[in-house]
C-alpha cells in the first residue's frame, strides 16, 4: 500500500483525531480513521458525497473518483485493513518480527513504516495481506447487504453444473460475489496508468496475489432439500473460506517468498535457481530482511528479548531460535485456568476457575 507524503498525513491525522484519539495513539494509519459517511451522503454524485470525498486529503485524484461514486465503500475498506492487521498479528505472533505497529508519538508515522521500508518479505505480507482483506471485507459486506446500492449477492448461474460426487445441481442462495470485493480492491490500491518504481511494481504483484488467496479459495458449498434421507434438489452456492485460512495462506506464501529484480519494468528472479517457481501466486521482495534479534527501531525491530519462547519447541517459536542463541530464563508463573468442566443436558458447558504453576519460559 502506497506510503503517503507527511505533509498530506498531518492534515489527515489532525481532521480526525478529536474522535479517534485513543486508536490513533496505538495505530496511526490513516485508514484505520476513515469514518462512514451520513445517510445523506450515500446517493451517487450528491454534494455530501463530494464534500465527504474531498475531507479525505489522503486521496490519490483516483481514489477520490472511486470515493465520490461509491462513498459508502470507503468505511468497509477502513474495516479491511483492521481485519487485515489482526490477520497479520495472528499469523504472525510466534515469529521474531510479530507484526510489530511501529509505536512512535509521530502521528507523521506509517504503523508499519520502518518495515515497509526495509522492503523485505515482511513488505510483501503486509501488501498481499491487506489488500486481501478488504477484497475479502467488501465481498463480505456486499452478500450480507450492507452496501445495497453498490452490491449484492452474485448472479445466479444459469448452465448447470457438477458437485465433486458428479450429481446434478442448482445455483441458487447467496452467492459471495467475490469479483466486486476484488475490483473494488484493486481499483483503490492498483495504480497502473503512470510510470511506476521498482516497489511499487512489487506492490502491485503482492496485492494481486493477496486477492489471488482469496478468489482461488472462493469454495461451492451445496444443501440437499428433500424429504428424509432423499436429496431431490441439490442446491449450491458459492462462499468465502474463512479469513484465517487465507491469512494462513498468504503466510505459507511469506515462508517461501522469492527475492526478485526489477528489469524493464517487469518482476524476474534475482537467481536463477528461483526462476521456474516465481509465479503470480508467489509473494516478492527486493532486500533481504533484517535478523529481528536485536533493537533497531530504525528497521522496525523491537528485538526479542523478554519474548515468551517454547523451551521444548524446535520451531519458530522455540526459543533456541526466538531468543537467536543468546539463552532464555525460565520462571514459575501462577495461571488461571478453567477446570473441572461439566456439561448440561442440553447445551451447556460450566468450569470452575482453578490456579496452578506453570513453567514459562523467555528470552534473554
Amino acid at each position: 500500500m502506497k506510503i503517503y507524503k507527511k505533509t498530506r498525513l498531518c492534515v489527515v491525522l489532525a481532521c480526525f483525531v478529536w474522535s479517534w484519539s485513543s486508536l490513533m495513539a496505538s495505530a496511526t494509519w490513516w485508514l484505520l480513521t476513515v469514518p462512514a459517511p451520513q445517510p445523506t451522503q450515500q446517493t451517487r454524485n450528491t454534494k455530501g458525497a463530494k464534500a465527504y470525498c474531498n475531507s479525505l486529503k489522503f486521496l490519490s485524484e483516483k481514489q477520490k473518483q472511486l470515493c465520490i461514486y461509491h462513498p459508502t465503500i470507503m468505511s468497509k475498506i477502513s474495516d479491511g485493513v483492521k481485519v487485515g492487521i489482526r490477520e497479520c498479528e495472528y499469523q504472525f505472533q510466534n515469529q521474531r518480527w510479530n507484526c510489530t505497529q511501529y509505536p512512535s508519538t509521530k502521528p507523521k508515522q506509517h504503523i508499519f513504516d520502518p518495515v515497509l521500508r526495509n522492503k523485505g518479505p515482511e513488505r510483501a505480507y503486509i501488501k498481499a495481506i491487506l489488500s486481501a482483506a478488504v477484497s475479502y471485507t467488501i465481498t463480505r459486506a456486499c452478500s450480507g447487504g450492507d452496501l445495497p446500492e453498490e452490491c449484492m449477492c452474485a448472479p445466479i448461474r444459469r448452465k448447470a453444473d457438477r458437485d465433486s460426487r458428479q450429481k446434478e445441481f442448482e445455483w441458487g442462495g447467496c452467492s459471495d460475489d467475490v469479483r466486486i470485493g476484488d475490483q473494488f480492491s484493486r481499483d483503490f490500491f492498483d495504480d497502473k496508468k503512470r510510470k511506476l518504481s521498482a516497489v511499487e511494481l512489487l506492490d502491485l504483484h503482492n496485492n494481486d496475489a493477496g486477492r489471488q488467496a482469496v478468489r482461488l479459495n472462493n469454495k461451492t458449498t451445496c444443501r440437499c432439500h428433500g424429504l428424509t434421507g432423499t436429496c431431490t434438489q441439490n442446491i449450491c452456492w458459492r462462499s468465502l473460506p474463512p479469513m484465517r485460512k487465507v491469512g494462513h495462506e498468504l503466510f505459507q506464501r511469506y515462508s517461501t517468498a522469492v527475492r526478485v529484480r526489477i528489469k524493464k519494468s517487469r518482476v524476474q528472479a534475482a537467481s536463477k535457481s528461483s526462476r521456474s517457481k516465481l509465479s503470480s501466486r508467489n509473494l516478492v521482495y527486493l532486500k533481504k530482511a533484517p535478523s529481528f534479534c536485536t533493537k533497531n527501531l530504525k528497521k522496525g525491530s523491537f528485538g526479542t528479548i523478554g519474548r515468551w519462547c517454547n523451551a521444548t519447541s524446535t520451531n519458530s517459536e522455540g526459543c533456541s531460535h526466538m531468543c537467536c542463541n543468546r539463552g532464555y530464563k525460565t520462571e514459575s508463573v501462577l495461571k488461571s485456568i478453567k477446570c473441572n468442566c461439566k456439561f448440561h443436558w442440553c447445551c451447556n458447558l460450566t468450569c470452575e476457575t482453578c490456579e496452578e504453576m506453570r513453567e514459562e519460559s523467555y528470552c534473554r
